[in-house]
């Protein structure tokens, strides 16, 4: 799954025109070291002129059905297997997908006897662009742009943290994924939950743990880091 993730100022801003091919050069964003479900989050788009665009959305999708502005239903993730049999992941499969880019993202595992969070970064990438979807909810006069992360089963160098990770795609994927010319086929090929690169898992204190701390501490390690692939 993917519950909490963070945005590091310079690495972010490296990720962003990494996945434009540098087309596109993001604002300063400030570092956001804790960012949970409901929070605003930045999110990628290829408007229809094909140019990049980058909207600040809600992390936790509110169908456009929704009589008003709820966390009732879990969908803040969102499973790849799952989104063609969804009444409301397969319209914006066909035509909202999205990409969430992140430096890092968080996990808690009860290894060693207790629940501890872990720090997921690449190893020598900036960052994550996670597959999403995206949504506009409009009612009373009110917009809400709202995004989802899709998540998929772990592969086995991962599956000790968590049994679910966010689908993090690779360069061709994201051009893939953001091109509306794309077949499902091809789309549901890039949802494969398979490393695109080495990953660096951190033990951390439990201070990350509480949604309402969101300063530098979140980071503060507890042992080694180490290497997947």
């Amino acid at each position: 799954m993917c519950g909490r993730f963070n945005i590091i100022s310079d690495p972010f801003t490296q990720l962003i025109m990494n996945i434009a091919n540098e087309e596109f050069a993001p604002e300063h964003y400030q570092s956001r070291y804790n960012i949970a479900p409901t929070e605003n989050v930045p999110v990628l788009l290829r408007q229809t002129s094909g140019a990049w665009a980058m909207r600040s959305m809600r992390w936790w999708l509110l169908p456009r059905w929704a009589n008003e502005v709820s966390s009732q239903y879990t969908m803040f993730n969102a499973k790849a297997e799952n989104l063609l049999k969804s009444r409301v992941f397969k319209p914006l499969f066909s035509s909202q997908r999205c990409i969430i880019p992140v430096t890092g993202y968080y996990e808690w595992s009860d290894r060693g006897g207790k629940k501890t969070p872990y720090l997921v970064t690449p190893e020598t990438e900036p960052g994550f662009g996670f597959a999403g979807l995206w949504e506009c909810w409009q009612k009373n006069g009110q917009i809400i742009e709202s995004c989802t992360v899709i998540t998929g089963a772990a592969p086995s160098s991962l599956s000790q943290l968590h049994g679910r990770v966010p689908l993090h795609l690779g360069p061709d994927e994201i051009k893939c994924w953001l091109d509306p010319a794309s077949s499902q086929q091809s789309l549901l090929a890039v949802l494969t939950p398979t490393l695109k690169m080495s990953y660096g898992v951190t033990p951390l204190n439990g201070y990350v743990g509480n949604a309402r701390h969101k300063d530098a501490g979140c980071l503060e390690a507890i042992g080694e880091t180490w290497f997947v692939s």
